[in-house]
């Protein structure tokens, strides 16, 4: 088995570990009682999980020059090493599982800093309680990758992790992002909407957008801005690594997020025309994976062309 293929094998095979340790774990083995109320993810979000495996892809990429692809069998951990991850993996399952299942008494207080913080604070404690549920995965890679592997991809590894946590706490400011894009962003739509024989109808105050029988209310979320977050992020690690530090590069960003806004636009569209026929699956299963598959095949297709035209003017 070659490097590359060994590589990914290991990452899988700790993705999975590190999943399997929270969203597969009784919660008893891990909080010794079910009397405690759950903050965490009531299911598994789908798309951040997506995401980790892709910013991983993206830190061998920037690191590839450094890895010693002839040689895989150097990037085996030392049996010492194993045993003291999967105490590490042990120990940080059991965290995990301690901070989305909090006492009561502390329980309370978030509901507290919740109600101080309405614009945010509830996005803010979900998604640490999310990237806390994620933590497992930095014993499982200390289980399967030897130390002299994790040196040499530990910068990019770092930035990776920040734009992902980048990503992650842009929800916390998507209410106010919100409100300054709702309007705009439901003029758009009702004019593309204007060109098709069909009957509009919009409520600004509330969101809400109808076609014919069939409507949505657009909640923050729908505004997409993490989704822009993790443009932002994502492309400056690219760009960095690839030493374009250029006036075009400031300007391939803006297009870049000028596209994904309106992409978003895009969506909203489908999921209205859609749900006139198929209302059920345009709320459920095509709401919920059109977004990420959008931005998926347009960060891909911007890197392969976008990259190469700005290494040539940098």
């Amino acid at each position: 088995m070659n490097a590359g293929k060994q590589i990914a094998l290991r990452f899988a095979i700790a993705y999975i570990l590190s999943l399997a340790a929270f969203f597969l774990l009784p919660t008893r083995f891990a909080v010794w009682t079910l009397a405690r109320p759950y903050v965490g993810a009531l299911g598994i979000n789908a798309y951040p999980l997506l995401l980790i495996p892709v910013i991983f892809g993206l830190v061998l990429f920037a690191a590839r020059r450094n890895i010693d692809w002839a040689y895989p069998k150097y990037y085996a951990p030392s049996k010492r090493q194993t045993a003291f991850a999967l105490l590490l993996f042990i120990l940080l399952s059991l965290f995990a599982h301690w901070v989305t299942h909090p006492p009561y008494a502390r329980f309370l207080l978030m509901q507290r800093f919740v109600t101080q913080f309405p614009y945010g604070g509830e996005s803010f404690l979900a998604y640490s309680a999310y990237s806390a549920s994620l933590l497992p995965l930095m014993g499982a890679l200390f289980a399967v990758y030897s130390l002299r592997f994790l040196r040499i991809i530990a910068l990019p590894l770092l930035v990776g992790t920040a734009v992902f946590l980048f990503y992650l706490y842009a929800h916390v400011i998507e209410i106010a992002y919100f409100r300054l894009s709702i309007k705009p962003i439901l003029l758009t739509i009702k004019w593309l909407l204007s060109l098709l024989p069909l009957r509009t109808t919009i409520l600004p105050v509330n969101g809400f957008i109808a076609v014919n029988d069939f409507g949505v209310h657009l909640g923050p979320a729908c505004t997409d801005f993490s989704t822009l977050a993790l443009f932002m992020g994502l492309w400056s690690f690219v760009l960095f690594r690839s030493h374009i530090r250029s006036c075009p590069s400031i300007l391939s960003m803006l297009i870049g997020m000028g596209i994904l806004w309106s992409l978003n636009i895009l969506r909203i569209l489908l999921i209205l025309l859609i749900g006139l026929h198929f209302p059920v699956f345009a709320t459920t299963l095509f709401h919920g994976s059109i977004g990420g598959l959008l931005f998926l095949t347009f960060f891909a297709l911007y890197l392969k062309y976008s990259l190469p035209f700005l290494r040539q003017r940098r």
